[in-house]
């Protein structure tokens, strides 16, 4: 039984990658949700009690390619109020091999 498991997990991980590797229609500055897994820093814990964690995000595409996303969570809203400028933002760059889910919202 635990082999039979391991086969299915196997061609459902398998096919989410073909999901994932193939080119989903986004543009830069979209808005997407993502759900991905994250790694997990331990400290003085069993190690084998653990497991990286199931998170989630909401944010602006800002690149993406076969390898990886590159997606803000927060930006300015309006880089002219500033003099000069602030392109500066806070956001996640996501290997797509952790992405679960992703869609476009916006």
């Amino acid at each position: 039984m635990h082999k039979d498991f391991q086969e299915r997990r196997k061609g459902s991980l398998m096919m989410k990658e073909k999901q994932l590797n193939q080119h989903i229609d986004l543009k830069n500055g979209c808005l997407i949700y993502v759900r991905y897994r994250d790694h997990v820093l331990y400290h003085r814990m069993l190690p084998k009690n653990l497991r990286p964690q199931t998170r989630e995000c909401v944010g602006w595409l800002v690149y993406e390619c076969p390898d990886y996303i590159i997606l803000a969570w927060d930006r300015d809203a309006d880089s002219t109020a500033l003099k000069g400028g602030n392109p500066k933002a806070s956001g996640l760059i996501l290997l797509r091999s952790d992405i679960l889910g992703l869609k476009r919202i916006g």
